[in-house]
């Protein structure tokens, strides 16, 4: 083999090495369908069935979204968990009258992580009720993984120090994280968004990946739990983090073989003054 095949086989290898978990992510959904289906939309549980970590799944699903059910054998088999049809009814609204007794500690953590790479002032709650305000903004997951690996080649990386909330999502581990932010324009934006493009922020460490926004006076940020090819569906957090409340999941269609995709994930809206947008702009702007 020609010396020069070899050494820019070995480039494409190293720079595979170097993609981040979110830019793996986007170019794995590169072929399935990226437009948000509701009806390939869930939500699911996760918890210890006799000694056993478990995926809850309401019954219906096999004749209502049979490709969900699909995806989720597919999942369970290749991460070595049990699923098990639960005949009790699993409602949103139950997580949010939780969220509003009692903040969760990754909320809590997303909070803190905007205050350590750089948003000033007091911890932040969450928004109350616990949803998209109206008239702000709403990504989907799929477009909020493109803006979050669109972001990276031209944001500031920050290194810190998990806070002590999300190292109890992260089991003790002390590792760095990485945090990037920068303004960007989404898909489909209009003339007055594309003049004002919106903040995107990620959080990233080995076993957690957050991406968020601000919309006016709000940061959506989504926790993403696990998810991938149906060929290779794999877990990107510990299993901890997906039995503490249900979550979402959506499945993402393909045309070709082994491409359907799925993700897990939680999202959390917490509040920001209009002060702390016009410094985030600004902030923004200038990284």
């Amino acid at each position: 083999m020609p010396e020069q095949e070899i050494q820019s086989g070995q480039e494409a290898a190293a720079k595979e090495i170097e993609k981040s978990w979110v830019q793996t992510v986007r170019d794995q959904l590169a072929g399935a369908n990226q437009s948000v289906d509701a009806r390939l939309r869930t939500i699911l549980q996760c918890k210890m069935v006799g000694n056993e970590p478990s995926l809850l799944v309401a019954p219906e699903l096999a004749e209502d979204q049979p490709q969900i059910l699909e995806y989720l054998h597919e999942f369970t088999a290749s991460n070595s968990l049990s699923l098990i049809e639960d005949r009790r009814r699993m409602e949103i609204a139950p997580i949010i009258e939780q969220r509003r007794i009692n903040t969760p500690n990754m909320a809590m953590g997303l909070s803190l992580l905007l205050k350590q790479t750089g948003m000033p002032g007091p911890t932040r709650s969450l928004s109350s009720p616990h949803t998209l305000k109206r008239g702000n903004r709403k990504i989907n997951v799929a477009e909020l993984v493109r803006l979050g690996a669109a972001i990276q080649p031209k944001s500031r990386k920050i290194v810190f120090l998990p806070n002590a909330f999300v190292r109890t999502r992260l089991l003790g581990e002390t590792e760095n994280m990485v945090g990037h932010a920068c303004k960007v324009a989404a898909s489909g934006a209009s003339d007055d968004e594309q003049n004002n493009p919106t903040t995107v922020v990620q959080f990233e460490a080995r076993d957690f990946h957050a991406l968020g926004y601000v919309t006016n006076n709000q940061f959506v940020a989504n926790v993403y739990l696990a998810g991938g090819p149906i060929a290779n569906p794999a877990l990107w957090t510990h299993f901890y983090n997906l039995s503490e409340t249900p979550f979402s999941c959506q499945i993402f269609d393909s045309p070709y073989p082994g491409q359907m995709y799925g993700i897990f994930y939680k999202t959390y809206y917490i509040e920001l003054d209009e002060h702390i947008v016009e410094l985030t702009r600004s902030t923004t702007d200038a990284a």
